[in-house]
């Protein structure tokens, strides 16, 4: 079990907030959903997402706290942020892992250049508080790009009410996807970071970078099939 003071749990807290800003951020920007008038509610959901993260950790809960901050995550945007489940599942999971393989690639370089030893990780290390702020800023630029650009998609709801044909072939595949990504996700990072398996850094990448590919994919062609209703 790790003993952290409140220093750590400050530091612990503002750092970890900073990256769910930027993961909702990123999910809210990508899927044209208008967060301004939510600011509270964000800084809320970041704040006690931060807090179950640094108290799994204190517990030695290490190899679950990912998992359990997914799950957590998911509740929120759909419970809080009025999104139906089944979207609220899918953009937290794009945010999530689009995240995760940024911050993965990241620390893929800064290990190459010495900045950074994934062996015996400790997360309240400085090298990986500067893994946290660039992940951060990166994600939060791309978010102002997609913004500014006017990308992203507009076929994901704004009720919780919106029924979802899961029997459809399309949204069945997708919830699989979603489902085997969440497993796959918490084994990688069980065996790189709680195992102390820094080499399989590499796996936890691809499977962040391939489950945001297919995740996306899917949402390109339901925006698409969205369009093609409509006109």
């Amino acid at each position: 079990m790790e003993q952290m003071n409140l220093w750590d749990f400050i530091y612990f807290t503002l750092r970890s907030s900073l990256e769910y800003i930027a993961i909702i951020a990123l999910m809210f920007t990508l899927f044209k959903i208008e967060y301004k008038h939510m600011k509270y509610q964000i800084g809320f959901v970041c704040l006690i997402l931060s807090y179950v993260s640094y108290t799994t950790r204190l517990e030695g809960l290490t190899s679950i706290s990912p998992m359990v901050q997914l799950v957590l995550l998911i509740l929120f945007v759909w419970l809080l942020f009025q999104i139906q489940v089944f979207y609220a599942a899918l953009i937290s999971i794009v945010g999530y892992h689009v995240y995760g393989g940024i911050q993965s690639i990241l620390a893929i370089i800064m290990e190459f250049l010495g900045a950074l030893s994934l062996d015996n990780p400790n997360l309240m290390a400085l090298p990986f508080t500067i893994l946290a702020v660039l992940s951060s800023v990166s994600v939060l630029l791309i978010s102002y790009i997609i913004k500014k650009n006017n990308w992203g998609f507009t076929f994901v709801p704004h009720s919780p009410h919106r029924k979802v044909k899961l029997g459809k072939d399309k949204n069945r595949v997708v919830l699989i996807v979603i489902l085997f990504g969440i497993v796959l996700f918490g084994i990688s990072y069980y065996f790189t970071y709680v195992r102390n398996l820094p080499e399989l850094v590499y796996l936890l990448t691809i499977v962040n970078i391939v489950i945001s590919i297919l995740v996306i994919y899917y949402a390109i062609r339901k925006e698409t099939n969205e369009d093609s209703v409509d006109g």
